[in-house]
Formats: structure tokens, sequence, C-alpha cells
């Protein structure tokens, strides 16, 4: 069985960007799993920003923080493929989707090497799904008959109930207002270290303008 750890190379229509990744940025997207790759978008069903990593995918991300990043004067022409020289915007490449339209990107995020790519959605959930661990021979997936699956399943949904009211009922006002203010730190530091970012000597002039979005 084919894994990410065992490929030599990203896939070829993904496109490597040159956008300045800073540390943790992922988590001031709201990602909070483990996983190697992880990718964000945004889901017109619903307008919600998104995470997916093959694992799971979330509509619990942190728009705002996308909007920071992806406005940003030295992310912005690289993220969305406008390479038509540093004066004329010229024509968007990379669609990661709005309120309107579904995406035809995904953002990929190498989480290790903190590398970007934009990548076609379907070959990106398929890249994304090589990071899960399948069933071997030697740990098979056991087959359950279907009173078996429905008891499986009403057991679950007493166990999320009772863990979401739990949860429920352990959030306070504080707890909410803290973890707003945690965000909102998180989003004055990105945008922070974006300002501060030099563009490296050995990458000038391969995409990356430090200028105003137009429009």
């Amino acid at each position: 069985m084919t894994t990410i750890d065992s490929i030599s190379s990203i896939p070829s229509t993904f496109v490597k960007l040159v956008v300045p990744i800073p540390p943790d940025l992922d988590r001031t997207f709201g990602y909070d799993g483990g996983e190697h790759f992880v990718a964000f978008f945004w889901a017109s069903a619903g307008d919600e920003f998104t995470y997916s990593d093959g694992r799971m995918t979330s509509t619990n991300g942190q728009w705002h923080a996308w909007q920071v990043f992806s406005n940003h004067p030295k992310v912005w022409r690289e993220l969305y493929g406008y390479r038509d020289g540093a004066n004329s915007a010229g024509v968007q490449r990379y669609d990661y989707g709005s309120s309107e339209a579904p995406a035809q990107h995904w953002l990929v995020i190498d989480r290790k090497e903190r590398l970007a790519y934009a990548a076609p959605v379907s070959d990106a959930r398929a890249f994304l799904r090589l990071q899960i661990p399948l069933p071997t021979t030697d740990n098979p997936m056991p087959v359950l008959t279907q009173a078996e699956l429905d008891n499986f399943a009403e057991q679950m949904a007493e166990r999320l109930n009772a863990t979401f009211r739990s949860a429920i009922s352990a959030i306070t006002l504080d707890d909410i207002h803290a973890r707003m203010q945690a965000q909102y730190e998180a989003e004055q530091q990105l945008e922070a270290w974006l300002n501060a970012y030099s563009v490296p000597s050995a990458q000038q002039g391969e995409g990356m303008v430090d200028e105003g979005k137009e429009g």
C-alpha cells in the first residue's frame, strides 16, 4: 500500500508557492491535528473556512486568520497565482473557494518543512488520504453485521452526546473570552511576522512581490 512516507516527490499537479509560511500557521488557521500535511480552503456550502488532513475535514477554521494571511502584501500575489508582472494583477490561477463558488484548489501546507502548494482539489484530497494508515493483513478491519453496526452507531451517538453535554457545561464565559483573546493575539503575531519577513535573496524574482493588493 502506497503511503506519503513512500512517495519520493510531491504530485506533479501540486504547484509550490513562494510564500512565507510563519511558524504555527496551521494552528493559527484553526488546525489542531497532527498530520504532516493539511489543506485549507473556503467551503461555499455554509460559507466556512475549512481544513482537511485526510483523516478529518472540519469547518472550524479561523476565517479571519485566513484573511490576514491571504490579503497580506507579501502573500496574496503568489498565493493566488498572479504572475503577469509586478505592476499588473493579470489573471488569477488558483481559486481556494468563496461564499459564491466551491474551491478549485486547496492550499496544502507541509507542516514539517513549512512549505505551501496550490493543488487541484481531487489531487489534494487523494494525496492527503495517503497519510492515514489503512488496515493490513496483520490488523484487518473487522466485518460487522448490520445489527452490530446499528448497535455501534447507537453507542457512539450516546457517547458523543454525553461528551458534548459535558464539554458545554464545563465552558464558562471566561473560557470563551480567553480563547478569543488567544486567537486575536495569534493573528496579531501572524501579521507582525509577515510584516517583518524579508524575502531571501535566492527567492528574488520567483514571484513574491512586496506591494499592496490592487482593486
